[in-house]
């Protein structure tokens, strides 16, 4: 019979509540090669006047919906999960 692992307490630094965007990296180097191969820097910059590309998905989640979903497929290995502020908050006053 398989061993089981340990459960452990996972403690969750912050609120959760800030919003972050993913990207995955093969996803990354086909915009970068599309850019390079279709994008006119002169044209981009000259006539539109922009000095950035933005390259995302467009979609983003709280660090929390990304908490909730890496615990649905990881609750197995842990028995509790707990937010913590003053962990990060903490951090930043020093």
């Amino acid at each position: 019979m398989p061993k089981q692992p340990q459960q452990v307490n996972l403690k969750l630094w912050g609120t959760g509540r800030v919003y972050r965007e993913f990207l995955h990296v093969d996803d990354m180097a086909d915009a970068c090669v599309h850019i390079i191969v279709y994008v006119e820097a002169d044209k981009l910059y000259n006539e539109l006047q922009q000095t950035h590309i933005n390259i995302g998905t467009g979609v983003d989640l709280t660090i929390k919906e990304l908490a909730e979903t890496a615990w649905g497929v990881e609750s197995f290995f842990y028995s509790t999960a707990s937010w913590h502020v003053e962990s990060i908050l903490s951090i930043q006053l020093c």
